[in-house]
């Protein structure tokens, strides 16, 4: 397998997402988010870069079909039902609903057209489901993205994509692995027995406890917690 990771969504070249499958890492809090979302029975999740956006997409479904998910620095945006928060959404209130979701970094890759095959959403509380969705796919290249936290390099999601490049077995099977790829699975090995250290001294993990998010942040480190593969494909996200 050829694994490509990028540590932040700035670095990518097209040439990297077109015609492969991508995976999205975002610890804290959009790929938690989204899996434990539709564990908890979303019927469908429309990621969305702009408020214009929300408002177009709540028009045509009606309201009463719609619950909006999303958080703004760290705080749940204005007019909207729940914030980003694993912890948030673990609510009835979204079951059997399409749910519109707007974050700071990874729910705006996810919405972007990157010609990829299909993008999935990563974090530590669905990483052997998607690492078996994936040994499943058995692609000859992979792409890797991080979320990053306001645009730089982000620990606790480089601690995952490396968890995860480690699980595929692409490290230590001589995979082809580009530099930032090996240098995230190396990070991991340091943090393997104790992964919820990566995520409480990452940035994020430091900028969520000063707004009393530990919840957040302890559910976040829960591994396999939420066994979902969120997919998005034609600007929906559902369970592949």
């Amino acid at each position: 397998m050829r694994l490509d990771l990028f540590v932040t969504p700035q670095e990518i070249p097209h040439f990297y997402t077109k015609g492969r499958r991508v995976v999205i890492v975002d610890v804290l809090r959009s790929a938690t988010t989204l899996a434990y979302a539709l564990q908890s029975g979303a019927d469908k999740i429309i990621p969305v870069d702009s408020l214009e956006a929300v408002r177009d997409i709540v028009d045509s479904l009606g309201k009463e079909n719609a619950l909006l998910v999303g958080s703004q620095d760290g705080e749940k945006l204005e007019g909207f039902d729940l914030e980003n928060s694993p912890v948030a959404v673990q609510s009835e209130e979204i079951s059997g609903k399409t749910v519109v979701f707007s974050s700071d970094d990874g729910g705006r890759l996810l919405s972007g057209g990157t010609e990829a095959v299909e993008k999935l959403a990563l974090s530590l509380c669905n990483m052997s489901a998607v690492r078996d969705y994936l040994l499943e796919k058995d692609d000859a290249e992979l792409t890797l993205i991080c979320a990053g936290h306001q645009g730089r390099f982000a620990l606790d999601d480089a601690v995952a994509a490396g968890m995860l490049i480690d699980h595929l077995g692409a490290a230590e099977n001589d995979g082809d692995l580009n530099d930032a790829a090996r240098a995230a699975w190396i990070l991991y090995l340091s943090y393997r027995e104790n992964l919820s250290e990566a995520l409480k001294v990452s940035a994020q993990g430091r900028f969520l406890a000063g707004k009393g998010r530990d919840g957040d942040i302890q559910l976040a480190a829960v591994l396999d917690g939420a066994p979902i593969v969120p997919v998005s494909r034609d600007g929906r996200i559902t369970v592949a």
